[in-house]
């Protein structure tokens, strides 16, 4: 398994201030600790925080892409961290899984497990093509894109990954109390995302 994430590069004004580089190393150092193999890129600004969060599907694209049948992909927001091994990733069967919230119409994209189908490839065609199109209209932002292709894949093999595989900050830990994080979502949009342009 090869975890994979992206990061907008900080503007020069921005380099002194928190700025998903300074995230993604706190990405690395949790990965290293585990030593659990990474790819982490830097990208230039797509112009807003939504457009950069619509490149996710093509650049997972990508790294299945150049990896092939040789690596299951973890994709995660480059603000995570790992506080233990994902061991349930390494006993999975199925084209996607990630984690559903129960009784919500919702799939936290900040976790995407993925490996190399031809049924991830023909969801993947989809989530870009509906996220090229939201760049297009100014629509919605990734993770409702994500269920709608999920949808409309036939055949899809998806597993939902239990809450301690995207476990958000604040959020889900007023929901799961007590619970204890594999992978800790600290979702800086919250304060970041004002400053991407």
């Amino acid at each position: 398994m090869l975890v994979i994430a992206y990061y907008t590069k900080p503007k020069a004004d921005q380099q002194a201030k928190d700025n998903y580089q300074k995230r993604a190393k706190n990405l690395e150092e949790s990965l290293d600790r585990l030593e659990i193999p990474r790819r982490i890129e830097p990208i230039d600004s797509l112009g807003s925080w939504t457009k950069n969060c619509l490149f996710k599907p093509a650049f997972i694209w990508r790294m299945l892409v150049q990896y092939g049948a040789a690596q299951d992909l973890l994709y995660v927001d480059a603000d995570a961290q790992f506080h233990s091994y994902p061991v349930l990733l390494d006993q999975i069967d199925c084209d996607i899984a990630a984690h559903k919230r129960p009784g919500r119409q919702e799939i936290q994209t900040g976790t995407l497990y993925f490996q190399y189908t031809k049924i991830s490839f023909q969801f993947l065609h989809r989530w870009i093509a509906l996220c090229k199109l939201s760049i297009a209209e100014g629509g919605p932002p990734d993770q409702p894109l994500f269920l709608e292709a999920l949808e409309a894949t036939d055949g899809l093999r998806f597993i939902n990954l239990p809450p301690e595989y995207c476990m958000i900050d604040t959020i889900m830990e007023n929901e799961y109390p007590g619970l204890k994080p594999v992978i800790f979502q600290h979702q800086a949009s919250r304060k970041l995302k004002r400053t991407i342009t």
